[in-house]
């Protein structure tokens, strides 16, 4: 099962990502997984796993388009700005 976590770099989603791979999905085990983030993210361990990283923005239709191509079985949208941010950057927020 292939699964696509936005926002994997984040505390949650680096958090989600390790959770997945410990338990997968609806008693399901991920075999393939896709991370995405604004961030650099770093892969994590998992040999049995075919990991990909990402980088970029969002809300670039040509980024959305290569993540969805993938046709993941689940996604995981963590991709955010939070609160403190989006409070000193309105328009981005």
């Amino acid at each position: 099962m292939r699964v696509l976590v936005t926002g994997a770099a984040g505390m949650l989603g680096s958090r989600l990502v390790k959770r997945l791979l410990e338990q997968g999905v609806g008693g399901r085990a991920v075999t393939a997984m896709d991370l995405f983030d604004a961030f650099p993210c770093a892969p994590p361990d998992a040999p049995s796993v075919e990991i990909r990283t990402f980088q970029g923005d969002i809300a670039d239709a040509a980024i959305s388009e290569r993540l969805a191509a993938s046709k993941p079985d689940f996604v995981f949208h963590l991709a955010s700005i939070v609160s403190g941010e989006a409070e000193t950057n309105f328009d981005l927020g």
